[in-house]
């Protein structure tokens, strides 16, 4: 190949790297994006419905509250599931975790047939949780028991009080 010959060729080489080079300053740039699935960092719950055989498991956001509550069908009991400051009386405190355990928690599963707690009543004993069909609801927050009327984060499951056919 002659000199003259690579010398445009060269040449071309160079006009092409530095049109791409002024295409690519002009065009914005592109920031990746991540996608993550709805559940990631949220607090959530396995089903919107559950059964006496089935088990349920609390998808909780990280960071999170250090209290968890639980509402039952009635709103007649309240169980403390996690609590900061161990409230107990004669018979015991009445969470089931720790703040502190529940603090390290990503997520929390619960046996639904033989979860047992104390309902926030004195003198309480521990019984089953899930014990008549209707709507739980579960509340978290950093202190659940402020008088602000501000709520914490909540998830409600629907709840069948018998065993799931398959």
């Amino acid at each position: 190949m002659p000199k003259r010959d690579v010398a445009l060729l060269i040449w071309l080489l160079t006009l092409g790297s530095a049109f791409l080079y002024a295409q690519q300053a002009m065009e914005p740039a592109q920031t990746p994006k991540v996608v993550k699935p709805a559940e990631v960092g949220t607090f959530s719950c396995s089903a919107d419905t559950l059964y006496a055989n089935d088990t349920l498991v609390l998808h909780l956001p990280t960071p999170h509250g250090c209290e968890l509550i639980l509402r039952t069908p009635t709103l007649d009991k309240i169980f403390f599931l996690a609590q900061s400051s161990l409230i107990h009386d004669d018979s015991g405190p009445f969470s089931f975790l720790t703040g502190e355990e529940f603090l390290r928690r990503t997520e929390l599963r619960i046996a639904v047939q033989s979860f047992k707690c104390r309902p926030y009543i004195a003198g309480s004993k521990r019984e089953i949780v899930f014990s008549k069909s209707g709507k739980y609801e579960f509340e978290m927050a950093n202190n659940l028991e402020d008088d602000s009327g501000i709520r914490g984060d909540t998830v409600s499951v629907i709840f069948i009080n018998k065993r799931r056919s398959h």
